[in-house]
């Protein structure tokens, strides 16, 4: 967790800035969540072509896959005339399907949503409705302009923004609320010695 931070903050970050550099990590963690997904979907290369290896494609996350992969090829498995895994062998924290079950639900009208969520739910949408780009040039059509005309009308609404004002509602949604200082640092003073008492004895 430490290494993932050390590029977005260091010990001179202040709480402030800590704030919009966290927020910051997060997307950047997402995004590359959202590539690692479409390699494990799309993307998997093959080299025994056989049965097996494809069912395992299909199925394994690309991390597991490469795994199984290694043992298809260079283990004892390419051994044996096995054309799919056995159910037993399919742990369901290995599969896609893990991945692309984990949807952000869709909020309500009435919940405010940071910036960021807003971002991550709209990502998500988008994401899901590349699948079907490639179905055919009809369908691909379909969503360009459906899009297209989409931004028309925001565009209508709200007016063009430029790359620099869109990075302006995450800094503003933190001085809408109350503002964040850095902490008081307080010097405190060492213990105090304990006086001694000395009594008559002792002299």
């Amino acid at each position: 967790m430490h290494s993932f931070f050390d590029s977005f903050v260091n010990k001179g970050t202040t709480l402030r800035e800590f704030v919009i550099k966290y927020e910051k990590a997060l997307e950047c963690r997402y995004l590359a969540e959202q590539d690692e997904q479409y390699v494990s979907k799309y993307k998997f290369p093959t080299k025994a072509k056989s049965p097996l290896e494809l069912h395992a494609a299909n199925v394994y996350t690309r991390k597991i896959f490469n795994l199984f992969q290694f043992e298809l090829t260079e283990g004892i498995l390419h051994k044996r005339d096995v054309e799919e895994i056995p159910a037993h062998f399919i742990l369901p924290r290995w599969t896609k399907e893990v991945i692309y079950d984990m949807d952000i639900p869709l909020p309500s009208k009435d919940d405010k949503l940071s910036s960021i969520l807003r971002n991550i739910v709209f990502y998500r949408m988008v994401n899901h409705l590349s699948t079907y780009l490639d179905k055919s040039e009809e369908t691909y059509q379909f969503i360009m302009n459906s899009i297209e005309e989409t931004y028309k009308k925001v565009a209508a609404l709200e007016g063009p923004i430029s790359e620099t004002q869109s990075e302006e509602p995450r800094q503003q949604e933190l001085t809408d609320h109350a503002p964040l200082h850095d902490p008081v640092i307080s010097r405190t003073k060492g213990r105090k010695k304990d006086s001694v008492k000395v009594s008559r004895k002792d002299m």
